[in-house]
């Protein structure tokens, strides 16, 4: 399993400020006895609560991704007051989305066939 994460950036950022996509266990983790999460959104606040790998943890538990990124995004919505996307594939190939946000791009190939979306509850299939 993998996972991977680019960012679009943080305008007017500090110099020498590094956001959560290059972090593993933050933005990003991958572990072929759990599974798979990738993160976006306020890079600060996925850094406090370690957004990737508190997910990771919670599959590790046995909770489903989608419980799982839901779980994890509310937490972190509540501690920091602002708001995040992940995806998450667990070992089993289940996938979980969901974000905190208005909208948040996703994409994933399973099978042969890519899923995607961009809102709330919207999902698309075409053939790979």
């Amino acid at each position: 399993m993998v996972a991977a994460t680019s960012t679009g950036g943080n305008a007017a950022k500090l110099v020498g400020r590094v956001g959560d996509s290059p972090l593993v266990g933050v933005g990003l983790y991958s572990d072929n006895s759990t599974g798979c999460v990738s993160c976006t959104g306020h890079g600060e606040s996925i850094i406090k609560v370690h957004l990737a790998s508190r997910i990771s943890m919670y599959m590790e538990e046995g909770i489903s991704p989608d419980e799982a990124t839901r779980k994890a995004l509310l937490y972190m919505q509540e501690r920091t007051g602002y708001g995040a996307g992940a995806i998450a594939m667990d070992k089993e190939g289940k996938v979980g989305i969901n974000f905190t946000t208005k909208y948040m791009a996703w994409a994933y190939i399973t099978e042969g066939k890519l899923q995607h979306g961009m809102l709330h509850k919207e999902s698309f299939t075409e053939i790979a």
